[in-house]
């Protein structure tokens, strides 16, 4: 099924486009690529006929659901298979994503599982694949670390945790108890799936170098 299928990039970044369209040729080696950009209008991408989209989302600019909406809720689109590839996605959005039928993986797949998902996702069409990927740990640890349940006063700690200051110190910085400061760090290492406050910072750095806030 598809194997001699059209499909479209959508991306900004020509490095991490080459990647997925790598890993659809290992996939489908018969399939015709068409690279576009994320500015091209939904018009454009229709003419080309495919019933393949994988969107690239590489940076904080690039939000898949609201590319999604952007080019696949249009009368024309009517395409088959939707792929989405981003390095931070909540597991909410990809529980969202998989009730209708798209594919989330990890920017930072790798070629051998990444080219495992796709050949279930394109030849068993009625294969839950796209739940097994929102819940496959191996998919999960590639992903920047989701702070999107974190409170206010949560993120303020770890903005502190990560500057490296000890608890104690932060504790005085917002004028808080020690003992609270604890709390706060025990709380944030849970929500975020991490053994400790170091992991905890180290994972916060990647967040933040790689622009997210």
């Amino acid at each position: 099924m598809l194997g001699t299928a059209e499909a479209i990039i959508v991306g900004r970044q020509p490095l991490f486009v080459e990647g997925v369209a790598l890993l659809m040729r290992t996939v489908r080696p018969n399939v015709v690529l068409h690279k576009v950009g994320v500015q091209s209008s939904p018009e454009e991408l229709s003419e080309l006929k495919a019933k393949i989209i994988l969107f690239c989302c590489a940076g904080v600019n690039d939000k898949p659901d609201e590319l999604l909406a952007r080019f696949t809720n249009q009368p024309e689109a009517e395409y088959e298979k939707i792929v989405v590839f981003c390095p931070l996605v909540s597991s909410h959005m990809r529980t969202i994503f998989a009730e209708s039928g798209i594919l989330v993986l990890p920017l930072a797949v790798d070629l051998e599982l990444g080219a495992e998902y796709l050949d279930d996702y394109f030849r068993a069409p009625h294969f839950q694949v796209e739940y097994k990927a929102a819940g496959d740990k191996r998919l999960l640890d590639l992903y920047l670390p989701d702070f999107d349940e974190l409170t206010a006063r949560e993120k303020e700690v770890l903005l502190h945790v990560s500057q490296g200051y000890s608890n104690a110190d932060i504790a005085v910085k917002m004028e808080i108890h020690i003992n609270t400061v604890k709390v706060h760090v025990q709380k944030i290492c849970r929500k975020i799936g991490v053994q400790n406050r170091t992991e905890a910072a180290s994972n916060y750095s990647r967040l933040l170098n790689a622009g997210y806030s």
